[in-house]
């Protein structure tokens, strides 16, 4: 009973601190591994967003920039910008629309850490267009994995 009123006090006062602009960030397992199982990370995400209620993109940014800032690698992580580490996950869907696409590993399109493909099925991804509005394409700029993002383009991903 007690993790129960622990979680409804949670329920409430997270959408309040999100609004206020409290920086949160994921991966807190709360409720001892019971209500947030550690390394649940699409079923945490998907539990903030559909059941407490809190924006996609505010709990995105829980899971990239705020926890960058936390760190104190904002300047480098956590965000798409010149100078970035190129850590990318590609999704085939839309997270804002539907935060769920993220709990499906076939969803998965491409994943960089470190500017290095750790999974990569954008050939067999018809649904992505040649150059993701880069001025290489994608191909080319995988030859150049591990370098910072700025070597390779200079432009934001769009």
């Amino acid at each position: 009973r007690a993790l129960e009123a622990e979680a409804a006090a949670m329920m409430k006062i997270l959408p309040l601190a999100n609004k206020a602009g409290m920086k949160l960030l994921l991966g807190d397992d709360f409720g001892g591994g019971v209500v947030l199982p550690h390394g649940d990370y699409g079923d945490e995400l998907d539990f903030y967003v559909n059941v407490v209620g809190i924006p996609p993109l505010d709990v995105l940014r829980w899971a990239t920039r705020n926890g960058a800032e936390l760190m104190d690698r904002g300047h480098e992580l956590g965000s798409l910008k010149p100078g970035a580490i190129a850590d990318l996950l590609i999704v085939d869907g839309d997270p804002i629309a539907d935060i769920r696409v993220l709990q499906r590993k076939e969803n998965l399109v491409a994943i960089l850490k470190d500017g290095r493909f750790e999974k990569n099925q954008l050939a067999a991804s018809s649904w992505l267009p040649g150059t993701f509005g880069l001025r290489t394409p994608f191909s080319k700029a995988a030859s150049v994995a591990g370098k910072r993002r700025e070597s390779w383009e200079s432009s934001p991903v769009s």
